[in-house]
């Protein structure tokens, strides 16, 4: 029975008949282009031999579907959390300066506007101090680790070579069936 599916052309990697080193396993390889959403439906309709199970319903759908092996690999893959990706430090500033406002009209309407210069040279001195450390930690970076997860992927029993590397690399060479 032939499969076809609509959208993207696939690529097929074949190998180079003058290619000098040893012979790949198959005969050739196909990539499709598809979107996140819908490798795992393609995979359990038998149509691509390999998709990602990371998360709870992209593992659970494939793990006890026969003819599957689910395949974990240490790969640094880790959520970040993105501060503000799209401003530099001169916006933030501001922000804190919006803060420090309604906190000052706060103290005002509660009679506590009275500040001696003293506390106000402390505040400029803060306000100062606190605009430099932003600047410098938006020169190192403005993303936090939140964790790390391993590679899971689940591949059609008998496929070798293939599946989670983890940190190494995958051959197509080495790629195969078992027969």
């Amino acid at each position: 029975m032939t499969r076809m599916r609509t959208g993207p052309v696939p690529v097929a990697l074949v190998p180079d008949p003058a290619w000098w080193g040893r012979k790949p396993r198959l005969d050739k390889i196909i990539y499709w282009a598809l979107d996140g959403t819908s490798t795992l439906d393609a995979y359990l309709n038998m149509e691509i031999d390999d998709t990602s199970a990371v998360g709870p319903e992209k593992y659970q759908r494939p793990k006890n579907e026969r003819g599957t092996d689910i395949r974990v690999g240490a790969l640094w893959d880790q959520g970040t959390l993105g501060l503000n990706g799209g401003r530099g430090p001169r916006q933030e500033a501001a922000g804190r300066g919006g803060l420090a406002g309604q906190r000052r009209r706060r103290a005002a309407h509660q009679g506590r506007q009275a500040a001696a210069p003293g506390v106000r040279h402390a505040r400029r001195r803060r306000r100062t101090l606190y605009n430099q450390a932003d600047a410098r930690i938006w020169k190192l970076g403005h993303s936090i680790p939140l964790y790390q997860r391993p590679q899971i992927i689940a591949v059609r029993k008998g496929l070798v070579n293939h599946g989670a590397p983890g940190l190494g690399d995958e051959d197509p060479k080495t790629i195969g069936r078992l027969k």
